[in-house]
């Protein structure tokens, strides 16, 4: 199913129109697959590369499956436009421009609720700090699994969805992360 390519041409990528979403598929880097993924705040990438061949996103390198499936993304609030770099196996360099599209993010307002969950006492503020930590640490580390390209990524469970990524929760009136 993802059998590698061969890189032919150095292509420079013009994204589309600014008032839209552009789709990874939409963009034309000869010879990298685009599997999935919106170029906008909060999107997810998914993509393979050529045989031999090593991406970089603002010079970070990608890390890539032995198939050379990609997957990268953008930060929620991500204005700034990031050069994907793309070095094929006679070492040609092979670039394009990713700026992030605005996301309209959804507000969810909840009223009534006890004080508690509005303004944590601080041994939760404390296990919400340790929380964050936690999360910086996993994200820190580097994986290489790309059968989510394969199969695509299943639901937890099944079930009422009370939050999305990305939106932001007024509660009882205070703006919260």
């Amino acid at each position: 199913m993802f059998a590698p390519v061969k890189f032919y041409a150095v292509f420079w990528v013009m994204l589309l129109s600014l008032s839209r979403v552009v789709c990874a598929d939409e963009i034309a880097l000869k010879g990298v697959i685009w599997h999935d993924g919106k170029i906008e705040q909060g999107g997810l990438i998914i993509a393979q590369l050529p045989q031999d061949s090593q991406a970089y996103l603002d010079e970070m390198p990608l890390p890539q499956s032995k198939e050379g499936i990609i997957a990268f993304g953008f930060h929620r609030d991500d204005i700034k436009t990031q050069i994907l770099r793309v070095t094929d196996k006679d070492n040609h360099q092979h670039l394009t421009e990713l700026k992030p599209q605005t996301r309209s993010y959804k507000t969810q307002s909840i009223t009534g609720l006890a004080s508690k969950y509005v303004s944590p006492p601080q041994r939760v503020l404390d296990r919400i700090a340790k929380d964050r930590d936690d999360v910086t640490t996993a994200r820190s580390r580097t994986t290489i699994q790309d059968e989510f390209a394969k199969t695509g990524f299943n639901w937890p469970v099944q079930g009422i969805i009370t939050g999305v990524y990305g939106s932001q929760r007024i509660l009882n009136g205070q703006p919260r992360a």
